[in-house]
């Protein structure tokens, strides 16, 4: 059998492409044909060859385009700009230095060591007075005396200031005070603050007095002091209340305060003087569940404590942190025993790391007790339970913003919240919820009436939300308590206007 085989033809060359022309006929706008002009390649897509057809048939126009501005000198615009804001300072150039220069960088000098609260003495540093001399030689740089009476002279330029801002304002003016220790002296301070809303309707607050008080620290102390305090700010007429800490002493200094002022000037002669600060009740209530949970905690703390003593345990523990996995990058705070919301905060960190402190048993001979499940048990109602009253707490403290309108949901939300807590199955959390609603009824069982007409007055909630919170918390007082709000507000209205 024979086969035959076919040899492939081979394809045609293409045909050649004709030249590409390098010039182009142009056509004028009327159809006039005009000398035919070089143009770009069409792949670079240029503009060279309008330019040429401007110049060959229209040459009068680029004689009469003008020619291009040269731009803005910009290291010009801004020595002239810092030069500006130098003169709006009232300091002349930097090769002429006068008296005005003089007094006013003595007062840039003075707020610098108010804002940054240097010590006095930081004019007698020789580096200081070197640097200084380096910038502006022609500066004479004062004594610690001079720049103590010129922060003197900045402060009663503010008082001043600000009190013709309060007399002008037709808002009463609240005050707030406190006494606190400082940690590195044992001193005792006292702190007034005077808040008002200004006529362009925003919350002003300013600290009108800060002084040390030295011992005895009764009622009698206290209220001559803030009672020259408001005079001397001429204050004593505006005053609508003063908030105070739940202290003992704090019932009899209000009582002396109100004998002392003027009861026509006060609102309701002074029904509404005295405010209890919110925020210390709500750490007496929370102070009464945390002392039923007792020793509880305490192999937590103590975790907490040798694990944060001492840089190098610190450092195992961030070791083994990163080994488990922890994302977290939260560090172990020790709580104040005497304060609630760094409880809660150092067992909310605790409890991102619980699984960390078994394997530090290993790292460690000195640990030895870690914290066991029903410790953890234990921390994890602490949080959930305490994570409302510390959003509660931040919420009420705050200083930008009014609070009276978010005290009274806010309480009585507290309220509803121990009340679920008494039908809970863990028998801790029945115990801490029945200490705290005990303490919860002694300051809170009937709310200020001044803070239940501010929930009213809200546009959002009205005679609403207070009817609601009433019937679910005084169910029998329901009727009296809405007709002593109105008597109330009708009698607040009557002394307001």
């Amino acid at each position: 059998m024979s086969t035959t085989s076919t040899a492939s033809t081979p394809a045609p060359a293409p045909a050649p492409r004709p030249p590409t022309s390098t010039t182009s006929e142009s056509q004028s706008l009327f159809g006039e044909e005009v000398e035919s002009v070089p143009v770009e390649n069409s792949q670079q897509q240029g503009t060279t060859h309008l330019k040429l057809h401007i110049a060959k048939s229209c040459p009068s126009a680029l004689r009469e385009a003008s020619p291009p501005r040269e731009g803005p000198d910009i290291r010009k615009q801004v020595l002239v700009k810092q030069h500006n804001r130098t003169r709006s300072k009232g300091i002349s150039s930097p090769s002429v230095f006068n008296e005005e220069d003089q007094k006013a960088s003595r007062r840039d000098l003075a707020r610098m060591v108010i804002l940054h609260e240097y010590p006095l003495a930081i004019v007698d540093h020789v580096g200081f007075r070197d640097f200084v001399g380096g910038l502006r030689p022609n500066f004479k740089i004062v004594g610690r005396n001079t720049l103590k009476r010129d922060i003197k002279k900045i402060y009663n330029e503010k008082k001043q200031k600000t009190m013709v801002e309060i007399d002008k304002n037709a808002s009463k003016v609240a005050i707030t005070t406190d006494l606190w220790t400082a940690n590195n002296s044992k001193r005792f301070f006292m702190v007034i603050t005077a808040h008002y809303i200004s006529d362009s309707r925003t919350l002003e607050s300013r600290v009108i007095r800060f002084i040390r008080m030295p011992s005895p620290h009764d009622k009698y102390s206290l209220s001559k002091i803030l009672l020259e305090c408001l005079a001397d700010w001429n204050i004593d007429l505006k005053l609508s209340a003063i908030t105070v800490d739940n202290a003992t002493n704090n019932d009899g200094l209000m009582k002396l305060i109100l004998d002392k002022l003027q009861a026509s000037s006060l609102i309701l002669g002074g029904k509404l003087l005295h405010v209890r600060r919110a925020a210390h009740i709500l750490k007496l209530v929370v102070q009464e569940g945390l002392n039923v949970i007792g020793d509880g905690i305490e192999k937590v703390r103590s975790s907490v404590y040798f694990w944060t003593q001492l840089p190098k345990r610190t450092e195992i523990f961030e070791k083994i942190s990163r080994q488990s996995h922890i994302a977290s990058t939260k560090e172990l705070v020790l709580d104040c025993r005497t304060r609630w919301n760094s409880t809660y905060l150092m067992l909310s960190i605790a409890l991102i790391y619980k699984d960390v402190f078994p394997r530090l048993l290993c790292c460690e001979p000195q640990y030895q007790s870690a914290p066991t499940n029903r410790d953890w048990e234990v921390a994890q109602i602490v949080c959930e339970k305490l994570g409302y009253f510390h959003k509660v707490t931040k919420l009420l403290s705050g200083t930008t913003y009014p609070t009276a309108n978010h005290y009274f949901p806010s309480v009585f939300q507290l309220k509803m919240e121990l009340n679920q807590w008494l039908s809970s199955e863990d028998e801790l959390v029945k115990k801490m919820a029945a200490k705290m609603l005990a303490k919860f009824e002694k300051y809170w069982s009937d709310v200020h009436d001044i803070m239940s007409l501010t929930i009213v007055l809200d546009p959002r909630y009205k005679l609403m939300l207070l009817t609601f919170f009433l019937i679910k918390c005084m169910v029998v007082r329901l009727t009296k308590k809405l007709t002593r709000l109105r008597t109330f507000f009708l009698s607040y209205l009557q002394s307001m206007s």
